[in-house]
C-alpha cells in the first residue's frame, strides 16, 4: 500500500475542476477549440530518486489500466530500487490548464543503451486525449535524438483493458 499523495487529499478538487472543463468543454463549437480555450502546460521532467513523487509513482503504476503500456506493477521500494541501481531512467509529466493543476499524470521509465527502451509508459485518464500522450513520446525521441541512439522501442504487453495504449502505439 502507498501513502496518500496530493492527488488523494485534492480528490474533491479536482472532481470541481472536472466539472468547470465539461462546462468549458460542451460551450465550445468544436473539440479543438476547447483545447485552445484550455490553456494547457505539460511539463515532463525527470524523476528524481530523493522526489517526493515517489508515492504517486508507485499509485500510477498500480491504478492505471487503460492507458498502461504493459500494467507493471510497483510499489515505493521497487521505485527507489530502480533509481538506486541507476540502470533504468524515469520521466514524470504534469499537467495544468486555465482552470488548474491535475498533478502527476504520468510516468515513462526507460533505459538508454543502443536505443530507448520503454518498459513502463502509463497516463491517468484524466489526462488521456489532450495530446499529452504524443508530448511523451515526442519527448522520448528528442532523448534518443540528444544521445545518438537510432530507436525508441516501447513494450506492450496486452491486457483486458489497456486498449487504448495498443490503439496509440498503432
Amino acid at each position: 500500500r502507498t501513502e496518500e499523495t496530493d492527488e488523494d487529499r485534492r480528490r474533491t478538487e479536482l472532481y470541481i475542476l472536472m466539472s468547470k472543463r465539461i462546462a468549458l468543454k460542451e460551450s465550445m463549437p468544436a473539440l479543438e477549440d476547447f483545447y485552445r480555450a484550455l490553456e494547457m502546460q505539460v511539463i515532463i521532467r525527470e524523476g528524481k530518486e530523493n522526489s517526493p513523487y515517489i508515492s504517486r509513482i508507485a499509485q500510477l503504476t498500480q491504478r492505471t489500466n487503460q492507458f498502461n503500456f504493459t500494467t507493471q506493477r510497483r510499489s515505493e521500494s521497487d521505485i527507489q530500487r530502480l533509481y538506486q541501481g541507476r540502470a533504468a531512467e524515469c520521466l514524470i509529466v504534469n499537467l495544468r490548464d486555465r482552470f488548474g493543476d491535475y498533478g502527476l499524470v504520468g510516468v515513462i521509465i526507460f533505459t538508454a543503451v543502443d536505443g530507448i527502451f520503454v518498459d513502463t509508459f502509463l497516463l491517468s485518464c484524466r489526462a488521456l486525449g489532450k495530446g499529452v500522450e504524443h508530448r511523451l513520446l515526442a519527448r522520448l525521441g528528442e532523448i534518443a535524438m540528444q544521445r545518438g541512439l537510432n530507436r525508441v522501442e516501447v513494450r506492450y504487453l496486452q491486457t483486458k483493458k489497456n486498449r487504448p495504449a495498443l490503439e496509440f502505439l498503432e
